[in-house]
């Protein structure tokens, strides 16, 4: 018993670089900051009092103590500010969070008032908001409680540029490649349990909605069994995604198959943000041992044998 909870421990707490952190806190914080600038122009038909859906709407079905943007409008009305100025002042501020976030500049604190004022967006908008903003708020929140401004940051150039191994950095990097484990896995057991991903509907389904279709795929009626193998292939890479992306011989090509399956959503459904986060947040937990495993390929590739070394062994020139 002793030398499983000895591996258990040192599963979760073997001190590791906080790099792949740095790259999430990066990622993320550019992601968010896109996702934003694209936004930017729509505020007041997105989240504004009268936009598509009034706050008086959006109100009524959110947690009492849910921040929301009628809160700070209330708050903030007295000093001559009003509702579109509240919603543009914290559109401002969130974007001078993110951006405080990429640079690694008092990094948690960026981490925490982007997190704080995209909880307000997202309770001002839950009746149109999807997976890609409960994603992004998660990611937020990991960058918040993560040590993820210890590497590629100001502050830890402030503190003397070193990227120090620590145990909490390795508990971290377990926290996110558990979730991404639970979220696949649970996914894909509940497609498995319906019979729409077994008979190919699912796929076509998706495929043919107005709002997804980004081209005519009319012809895979004749060819159902396309739809049939994408299905059947979805179901296998998301069950079997916490089984292979934990087994050596079989992580990378995990991390390549879930990548591309994130690529198909965006290229055939349109959903290229959503796609974009999630193969963040893969690649920042995983992609490791791919990094890894590249540069040891680059490094026997440019090594060559040298005739001063003795017994032919190779040297890297």
């Amino acid at each position: 018993m002793k030398p499983l909870t000895n591996s258990i421990t040192q599963f979760f707490t073997a001190p590791s670089s906080p790099q792949p952190l740095g790259f999430f806190r990066i990622a993320v914080a550019a992601f968010a900051l896109i996702q934003a600038l694209l936004l930017g122009n729509h505020l007041i038909e997105l989240y504004g009092n009268y936009g598509y859906i009034q706050w008086i709407l959006t109100d009524a079905f959110a947690q009492e103590y849910m921040p929301r943007l009628s809160w700070f409008a209330d708050k903030l009305f007295p000093f001559g500010i009003t509702p579109d100025g509240t919603l543009y002042l914290l559109f401002g501020a969130y974007i001078f969070s993110l951006f405080g976030l990429l640079i690694g500049w008092n990094t948690r604190w960026m981490a925490l008032g982007a997190w704080l004022i995209h909880l307000t967006f997202i309770k001002s908008s839950s009746l149109t908001t999807y997976g890609v903003e409960a994603f992004t708020h998660i990611a937020l929140f990991y960058c918040f409680l993560f040590p993820t401004g210890k590497s590629f940051s100001i502050d830890s150039w402030i503190r003397g540029g070193t990227s120090q191994a620590t145990p909490f950095a390795t508990t971290s990097i377990r926290i996110l490649q558990l979730h991404l484990c639970i979220v696949y896995f649970t996914g894909g057991i509940g497609k498995a349990l319906g019979p729409t991903w077994w008979n190919g509907e699912a796929i076509w389904t998706a495929l043919m909605q107005p709002q997804f279709m980004q081209m005519d795929m009319t012809w895979m009626s004749e060819y159902i069994f396309i739809a049939q193998i994408l299905c059947w292939s979805t179901l296998i890479v998301e069950i079997g995604y916490p089984f292979f992306i934990y087994y050596s011989k079989t992580r990378n090509f995990m991390l390549v198959s879930i990548v591309c399956l994130h690529l198909g959503i965006a290229i055939f459904l349109g959903l290229s943000l959503f796609a974009s986060l999630m193969i963040i947040l893969n690649v920042s937990a995983f992609g490791g041992s791919l990094v890894k495993s590249f540069k040891s390929t680059t490094i026997q590739v440019f090594k060559k044998p040298n005739s001063l070394s003795p017994k032919g062994t190779l040297a890297v020139r």
